[in-house]
């Protein structure tokens, strides 16, 4: 809801360009947001597209695993593999799925923004109504 008159907090008195001004570099910053924020999905689809890819090679790397074997050379190997399992699944334990649980927080948070945003964009168009 717009303020009745003289509720609004003392500013400088602004003339008609002056609003139609600050209107066009809203309007710009609002696009370059825009632009910022598609580069964004695009990115995080390209990462996106990475994970699938890891998965399908630790796909392969399981079905590659040599039959287990009584020997020495085969228990080096299984414990080799063993450590190197085990510093991926704690990297994607701990680091990428924090990463992608922090990144949906801030789209969560966005969208709160973004209504936000609405909501004082229809304030606005109110005020001309």
């Amino acid at each position: 809801e717009s303020p009745s008159a003289g509720t609004w907090p003392e500013t400088k008195t602004l003339s008609g360009e002056d609003v139609a001004a600050d209107l066009a570099n809203l309007q710009l910053r609002m696009e370059d947001l825009a632009c910022l924020s598609a580069n964004v999905v695009r990115r995080a689809d390209e990462q996106a597209s990475m994970l699938r890819k890891h998965a399908g090679l630790v796909s392969s790397v399981r079905e590659a695993l040599p039959q287990p074997a009584a020997s020495a050379t085969a228990e080096q190997t299984y414990a080799s593999l063993g450590y190197h399992v085990g510093k991926l699944q704690r990297h994607v334990r701990e680091r990428l799925a924090m990463l992608v649980q922090d990144i949906e927080r801030r789209v969560d948070e966005e969208v709160g923004a973004l209504v936000s945003g609405g909501q004082l964009l229809q304030a606005l168009i109110d005020d001309l109504s």
